[in-house]
């Protein structure tokens, strides 16, 4: 990093794997390259809210005392004289915090010719220091070009700066221009030049082309590492073992009973799409399709009936957040609020909300009763998996992750009847909510189980207090579910990591396993062509079978680590052979 920092473009990527310590060697580039300048000597970090804390717990750390002084910026009492704010050799903000500061500068003060906005008058301290060197923690969020909170992080004035993210690309090749924007790449950071050298070629059937001045830029700006990395030989990193239990689990005769007239009714709704021709305009309704049947192998409450309550007409909080990441790729989509919570019909005149009068009669009639069913299939296996554990290794703690917040609510009243201490981290939670559970579950023994929402929690925190996962409910690409685990595999970890993954035998969850098995071969297939320095799969099986020469690749977009067919957060992203 230091290198990167004394180079001509004065900062870089920093893309290793989750877990490999991003913080601890940003920490040691703020030590090891201080500022000359007293008037200009402190680094901005921007970070999701979840993380402010834990770079501040991070820093006084590791780093011996007062060797640097730290300020926290966020909240309604912020410091707002600039003069005391450059005194700091560190100031931790959100990009909340640092989005809500920017101006834009009036139009007849833009300068037209250039790529960068600058901040207007208007804007908060943050936008009036001369920052010695900015970071930006998971710097996927500006991906986005457009949004102001992208724009926001441009205008920061600095000499140097870094991304942290092990995922730059997430959708598409264009994310990427937004880190090299704010980082002043020149000359890609400037669109028409990026669209041209970069965008272009890789739509318009040249993707040889744009990979190859890719592979160029981020050789000199993009450092990598992952878990599996070797120096002169040996492994850069020895962790712990991780061992993954797939528990599959037959559902009671009740639960079965309710999941089989869900799906006939499911697949008779998705049957009348395909004869219709609807399949592209009804697309959202059926990710909801989808979503229900998932629902279902969690817990029948989560679909519809007893828990409509919870929420206005249409999908909950959970099935929006959903949607919107399979729905990534295709812009955005809504949902129509006026539609059934199971089948999608739209609802009749004068129904307020809940669901269509043939779902309630055909599924939620057999949805089990409150005495028939209190808890469910998947809730009764995980109590038996925290009890084996309170007994065979008690002290061990595990954290149970689910994509849905009402599953976690149902998790919490059953591990309140058993006895079990547990604390609670998601979305809906303010920091200092959040940062209370994490100290709790890292300081107080007595704490054994941290429910933790998937998507609020499976990026930047550190719980290698805990050793034992335990995930409710699977994910379409594996990726998501290994940045979950990694929040316990990682660097700090002193003990194997025990992960166990619930599902249900015959029911949607099948496909999805199947899905997750064909990405993980397609994953470990790059990962050996990288390996073996084959130009594409079908010479390395040749190569394999000891028809052919090793070839030096020449299509890896990231050089090293990232593979050709990146495996990202909600797809996997799939990079053309040239061949």
């Amino acid at each position: 990093m230091k290198e990167r920092e004394e180079g001509i473009n004065k900062g870089g990527i920093l893309a290793d794997d989750m877990g490999l310590g991003k913080t601890v060697q940003t920490i040691s580039l703020i030590v090891s390259n201080p500022s000359k300048d007293p008037a200009c000597k402190s680094t901005l970090v921007v970070a999701p809210l979840a993380l402010i804390r834990q770079w501040e717990s991070e820093i006084k750390s590791k780093t011996t005392d007062g060797l640097l002084s730290v300020l926290v910026y966020h909240g309604s009492e912020r410091i707002s004289n600039i003069e005391t704010l450059k005194t700091y050799d560190v100031v931790i903000t959100t990009y909340n915090v640092l989005t809500g500061e920017f101006q834009p500068p009036a139009k007849d003060e833009r300068d037209l010719d250039s790529e960068f906005i600058k901040p207007g008058k208007d804007s908060g301290p943050l936008f009036k220091v001369t920052w010695y060197r900015v970071i930006l923690d998971e710097a996927q969020t500006i991906k986005n070009k457009s949004t102001k909170g992208a724009q926001a992080c441009c205008a920061l004035y600095s000499n140097y700066r870094f991304c942290l993210t092990g995922t730059p690309i997430q959708n598409n090749l264009d994310e990427l221009y937004s880190l090299f924007r704010f980082l002043r790449v020149k000359p890609y950071c400037d669109y028409a030049t990026y669209k041209r050298e970069v965008s272009d070629p890789f739509k318009q059937s040249r993707p040889k082309t744009a990979i190859k001045r890719l592979q160029i830029i981020l050789k000199a700006v993009m450092i990598r590492r992952t878990k599996f990395s070797k120096l002169e030989g040996k492994p850069l990193l020895n962790l712990p073992q991780r061992k993954v239990e797939l528990k599959t689990i037959p559902f009671s005769l009740q639960e079965r009973r309710f999941y089989d007239s869900l799906e006939d009714r499911m697949r008779r709704k998705l049957d009348a799409y395909m004869q219709e021709g609807s399949m592209g305009t009804n697309y959202t309704n059926v990710l909801c399709l989808l979503l229900r049947l998932r629902q279902a192998c969690n817990h029948p409450k989560l679909v519809g009936g007893q828990q409509s309550a919870e929420s206005d007409i249409g999908p909950t909080k959970d099935d929006n957040e959903e949607i919107d990441d399979l729905a990534a790729m295709l812009g955005s989509l809504d949902v129509n609020v006026r539609q059934c919570r199971i089948c999608q019909e739209p609802l009749p005149a004068g129904k307020p909300k809940g669901e269509c009068d043939t779902c309630s009669a055909s599924v939620l009639a057999k949805q089990p009763t409150q005495e028939q069913l209190v808890t469910s299939t998947k809730i009764e296996a995980m109590l038996d998996i925290l009890k084996n554990t309170a007994k065979t290794h008690p002290g061990e703690k595990t954290i149970i992750f689910s994509q849905f917040t009402s599953m976690l609510d149902l998790i919490e009243n059953a591990l309140k009847e058993n006895g079990f201490k547990y604390c609670r981290y998601d979305g809906q939670m303010n920091n200092q909510k959040r940062e209370d559970s994490l100290r709790r579950i890292r300081e107080r023994p007595e704490y054994t189980v941290m429910l933790i929402s998937l998507k609020c929690g499976s990026l930047g925190l550190n719980l290698t207090v805990a050793n034992r996962v335990l995930m409710m409910d699977i994910w379409w690409n594996p990726a998501l579910e290994d940045q979950a685990i990694d929040r316990v595999h990682r660097i700090g970890q002193t003990r194997d990591v025990l992960v166990t993954r619930l599902t249900i035998v015959s029911t949607v969850e099948d496909r999805i396993l199947k899905l997750q098995e064909k990405k993980h071969r397609q994953h470990q297939e790059e990962q050996e062509i990288e390996r073996t320095g084959a130009h594409d799969a079908h010479q390395w099986r040749r190569m394999k079978r000891g028809r052919g020469p090793a070839v030096k690749p020449t299509f890896s977009l990231f050089d090293p680590g990232l593979t050709t067919r990146y495996v990202c957060n909600t797809f996997v992203f799939f990079l053309p052979s040239p061949c």
